[in-house]
């Protein structure tokens, strides 16, 4: 087997694993009363020991979470909860605005394993966790707990993740050991080189769901985790169990579509055209889907999603067998390894583009249009997901020249030397330019990719020619339609088997691609095999034969 352990933790949802490095801070700020009568009241000052793993100086006393404000900042100085379950106790003192109907009311629990369903038994499992009090959405709180099982159903560590209104973030927090730790927040992680414990897991800044798509591989909803109800009620600070992922996926792509907006409004203030794109070129998330719906279900078609970007073709995919499935995986040896099973509860679980990624890049369209968006996702677009070479294409992203740079302040203050109002362009303020050549522009950040490649001179064939090509192109989204289209004939055309091997031995370069991130943690989470796939798999646009490094 292929599986190598990576030695940090990180979870699925609301889960991530961070350091204890160490270093509190924190003076006067602000009042605010949550309307508990004096009990949870934000008392200005910081009265918890809180470490500092963000790398930067951080001001507790202005946080605007919940927890900061509830519990960090509540209550008299020292009396602070070290565990989960003295956690919850003063949440149900201090955040019991609409949850005072029982110890278990505002709390909802949705229970994750990796090896539970597949082996039909209890074994161990991660309890995600909101607390929906106060008026909050209920994406606005998680708390995750590891390694519980039905005898042990909660944990004294928990991590959690609180959303600070003020700002539009999530600030990340651990409290482990009996002590708070602070691991920064959304903006933190989108950082160029944030590599923090938390960082390495929520690439995009958010709440993390490696396995959005139904049916939830390792959740519950298509199928049900034996010990789940036993775990969840074996302790009144698990509240209630949700039965299914469906509930937890609405919020995480609630969540995910607010932050996002904040995510893009952050970057284009900033002004690194490489940071605004980063979704667009890369996979800074990834997400898992699967190839049936059901434990029984067979195989009959490869879904477009594994094999397309969704922007270039919607639900569908290339027709095959059961049989053609099953004799692919035998042939690479597939196996879920330390269960003895060929594969998932779910047949065929497969890395994806992620809905955190498609959703930014949906609403970048208002930063560079449609067009140059479709160039990009033609390049090598047989490969959607984790695809390092068109990745690396950010490298020719045009340059900002800040000191020309246009910086409208929400007061309508400073534009360099010149004034202007807060809803002006830079356009219309004498002497500031924003962005290469300009105002940030779709069309002149076009302008820049263009002169960058062209001075590269990139080999015909290159990934780096292809976007160039693109660019220079006018009408790339007819033409694109046209390309996929024939593609997928080309497909359809082969024979089964042969194409399903290909297929098997594509989905074996996506998953190696992905256990090299944090966030992949557990062996079972994809089956494993016993072929090296190259890690630049991908089908001939045309042939649709399987092309990549070592490939005939």
């Amino acid at each position: 087997m292929k599986w190598r352990a990576m030695g940090v933790a990180a979870l699925s949802v609301a889960m991530f694993s961070c350091s204890s490095d160490s270093d509190s801070s924190g003076n006067n700020a602000n009042n605010a009363n949550n309307g508990n009568n004096g009990k949870g009241d934000d008392t200005g000052r910081l009265v918890c020991d809180v470490g500092n793993a963000a790398f930067r100086d951080v001001d507790f006393t202005t946080l605007g979470d919940p927890i900061a404000r509830k519990v960090l900042r509540s209550g008299e100085e020292g009396d602070c909860p070290t565990s989960y379950g003295e956690l919850m106790a003063r949440l149900r003192e201090v955040d019991s605005e609409g949850c005072d109907s029982g110890p278990k009311a505002g709390i909802r629990t949705w229970v994750v394993s990796e090896t539970a369903q597949i082996l039909n038994e209890p074994t161990s499992y991660r309890a995600v966790v909101t607390r929906k009090c106060d008026e909050r959405k209920e994406e606005d709180l998680f708390f995750s707990l590891f390694g519980v099982t039905v005898d042990r159903p909660t944990s004294p560590n928990v991590e959690i993740m609180a959303f600070d209104e003020t700002v539009g973030v999530y600030n990340y927090y651990t409290l482990e050991g009996g002590e708070f730790e602070f691991h920064g927040d959304s903006n933190d992680f989108v950082q160029p080189g944030a590599n923090q414990r938390c960082a390495a897991c929520h690439t995009g800044g958010g709440l993390v769901f490696k396995e959005l798509d139904t049916p939830w591989v390792h959740w519950e909803g298509h199928h049900t985790t034996p010990g789940s109800s036993d775990l969840v009620n074996g302790s009144e600070d698990l509240g209630s169990r949700a039965s299914s992922a469906s509930s937890l996926e609405s919020l995480v792509k609630s969540s995910t579509r607010r932050w996002n907006e904040v995510r893009l409004t952050n970057a284009v203030a900033a002004g690194d055209v490489k940071e605004i794109l980063r979704p667009l070129f890369c996979s800074v998330e990834v997400n898992l889907d699967n190839g049936s719906d059901f434990e029984n279900s067979e195989i009959r078609r490869v879904n477009f999603d594994l094999l397309l970007d969704p922007e270039l073709k919607g639900f569908g995919g290339i027709s095959t067998t059961e049989a053609a499935y099953q004799a692919a995986i035998a042939e690479i040896g597939q196996e879920v390894p330390g269960t003895g099973k060929a594969d998932t509860i779910f047949r065929m679980t497969y890395p994806e583009r992620a809905f955190a990624d498609n959703d930014y890049v949906s609403k970048l369209s208002d930063v560079v249009g449609d067009e140059f968006i479709r160039d990009v996702l033609m390049v090598q677009f047989t490969r959607p997901a984790l695809n390092p070479e068109r990745c690396a294409l950010l490298d020719f992203a045009p340059a900002v020249d800040d000191s020309a740079c246009c910086r409208t302040c929400s007061s309508g203050q400073a534009c360099g030397d010149t004034c202007i109002s807060a809803d002006a362009t830079c356009n219309q303020a004498p002497g500031c330019a924003c962005g290469p050549a300009g105002a940030l522009t779709g069309a002149n950040i076009t302008a820049g990719f263009i002169a960058n490649l062209e001075a590269a001179n990139p080999a015909q064939g290159s990934a780096a020619a292809e976007l160039l090509a693109n660019l220079q192109e006018d009408n790339t989204l007819q033409t694109s339609t046209a390309v996929v289209d024939a593609y997928v004939d080309a497909c359809e055309a082969r024979d089964q088997q042969e194409y399903m091997n290909d297929v098997m031995v594509f989905v074996s370069s996506l998953r190696d691609s992905a256990r090299e991130r944090h966030v992949f943690e557990f062996a079972q989470t994809m089956a494993d095999d016993t072929i090296d796939a190259p890690s630049d798999a991908r089908f001939d646009p045309t042939t649709c034969q399987l092309i990549g490094q070592g490939l005939e």
